[in-house]
């Protein structure tokens, strides 16, 4: 039962996380950039504000989408698995 729950968190937390980053990359960057821009402190000690800025960043957040979602996939299969062997 415990599986079965844990699972299904991790299903819904991983499929909202790929679903955001996958469908509104912008609006993700967006809002990083507003966060480090309000956060001076912060914004001195990370290295790879760089990387938030540039164009390809909205690339690796689908990427991380994609990724994310196929390992929601994974954990719904294992649900089901689980489900079907009772």
């Amino acid at each position: 039962m415990l599986f079965f729950v844990e699972a299904l968190l991790g299903f819904i937390t991983f499929f909202s996380i790929g679903w955001i980053c996958l469908v509104w990359p912008e609006r993700v960057q967006e809002w990083s950039i507003r966060y480090y821009s309000r956060h001076d402190t912060l914004a001195r000690f990370t290295p790879f504000l760089w990387w938030v800025r540039s164009s390809y960043y909205p690339l690796q957040l689908r990427l991380i989408g994609i990724v994310a979602i196929l390992g929601s996939l994974i954990l719904l299969f294992g649900i089901v698995g689980e489900v079907l062997e009772r």
